[in-house]
């Protein structure tokens, strides 16, 4: 039973180091992230732009659906796949160390000597201890310039190990969710999200406070937005909160989260329709923000209690300047069967009738989508990149040399050999036999 045991382990063991196993484990993962670029992410893709993905593509989207394909790095065949790359690049690993320690301090003599010299063993030894050569061992008389060299490979497969376990750690505990807030409204702690992703063995998101939008600061840089910055506040309680802020490419960090300012963002008219009815509430119809300050912000809604398409679009600028909250003039139409069968331009404060029906528009804010995400491994990655660069500098920066001594009839017999690039140190090899030349 013990044999059959360790004959199953040493053929997985075979299986997992297998060149053919490794190539085709990378292959898949490359595939896998490859698929992942080209299609849409659920969680980072708006619906209108996932919408048009699918009507774009009819015959794969069924497929995609049903494989996962849009929220790929949370599905049980990618974290499999990496679990399979970590068993793989541990075994590996833990063959480079040994190997590295093996060449490290039991490296056998090379055959062929440099040549023979008459001097002691002692000064041969000094010459070459000058020349930054170590001595690793007392019971031999190898010396070693750059030994560190030998763990390169090492170095290289740990990082790899190390990016892949903490991809896999990320993959299956990562928590994302997304909200669009108006100006001065608050998300509290379990309330639903926009968009919501999460890994196999993590649960739903949930803010350990509730988090309030307050103001919308967009910079501009000749006719486009060259920033985006959301303030925003922690807590319910002025005296106990805590007042912050994010931007596009400069996060906020707390409480373990990390707080992104999304790329959508705008103005958000809170229109009543039929203002005099008490079973009507307001409604909220949230604008993009315009590419180019020239152009007009542009959204489509179906008004309550009314199947025609509702279009409406605004300006936020006048004559090159931002306007006002209360200067915006908001477009209204309904379309019907393609064709526009009312319009409505008002201010804030401002009614009028569309389509039949009094339209008011209350008030107009600003609004912003915010990205929460809690990511556990993400230093791995970054440790993991770091031994790979590690890795590949000693390897090709670092190569280790090696000489042999052996002492016999009072003459030295000096070996020497560079574990890579060997005519590239000729050089130094040249040195250490005139050194040894001189000293006879």
């Amino acid at each position: 039973m013990l044999a059959a045991t360790d004959s199953m382990m040493t053929r997985g063991k075979r299986f997992f180091l297998s060149r053919t196993t490794i190539l085709t484990l990378i292959v898949l993962v490359l595939a896998a992230v490859t698929v992942g670029a080209l299609v849409p992410q659920a969680f980072i893709t708006e619906k209108p732009q996932l919408d048009t993905w699918h009507s774009s593509h009819p015959a794969l989207a069924p497929l995609a659906e049903l494989l996962g394909l849009f929220h790929i790095y949370t599905t049980p065949g990618f974290a499999l796949l990496l679990l399979l790359v970590s068993i793989s690049l541990g075994l590996s690993t833990f063959e480079q160390g040994k190997s590295a320690w093996r060449r490290t301090f039991t490296a056998p003599s090379p055959t062929d000597a440099v040549g023979t010299y008459q001097l002691s063993l002692t000064t041969a030894a000094g010459i070459l201890r000058k020349n930054g050569y170590r001595q690793l061992s007392a019971t031999s008389h190898r010396f070693v310039k750059h030994p560190w060299g030998y763990w390169g490979a090492f170095s290289l497969h740990l990082g790899m190990l190390v990016c892949i376990a903490a991809s896999l750690l990320i993959t299956v505990t990562q928590q994302r969710g997304s909200i669009d807030l108006l100006q001065d409204e608050t998300h509290l702690p379990g309330a639903p999200w926009l968009s919501e992703e999460m890994g196999l063995l993590a649960g739903t998101l949930i803010l350990p406070e509730s988090i309030r939008f307050d103001r919308l600061r967009l910079s501009y840089s000749r006719d486009s937005v060259s920033s985006v910055e959301s303030d925003i506040f922690f807590g319910n309680d002025p005296a106990t909160g805590a007042a912050a802020k994010t931007a596009i490419n400069a996060p906020l960090y707390r409480n373990g989260l990390t707080i992104y300012q999304g790329n959508e963002y705008g103005q958000s008219f809170l229109v009543a329709i039929d203002p005099q009815s008490s079973t009507q509430p307001p409604v909220a119809y949230s604008i993009r923000f315009p590419a180019r300050l020239v152009e007009a912000g542009y959204n489509e809604f179906k008004m309550p209690g009314d199947t025609r398409l509702l279009q409406v679009k605004y300006f936020p600028f006048a004559k090159g300047k931002p306007l006002k909250h209360e200067e915006m003039p908001l477009t209204l139409r309904l379309v019907e069967n393609g064709r526009e069968s009312a319009r409505l331009t008002l201010r804030q404060g401002e009614s009028g009738m569309l389509g039949g029906k009094e339209v008011r528009l209350l008030e107009v804010r600003d609004w912003t989508r915010l990205i929460f995400v809690r990511l556990y491994g993400i230093e791995g990655v970054f440790a993991g990149f770091l031994l790979i660069v590690l890795g590949a500098a000693l390897i090709y920066c670092l190569p280790p040399r090696e000489a042999w001594l052996e002492e016999n009839e009072g003459k030295i017999r000096f070996s020497w050999r560079s574990a890579r690039f060997a005519k590239l140190y000729r050089e130094e090899l040249e040195i250490l036999t005139d050194s040894m030349e001189k000293e006879r």
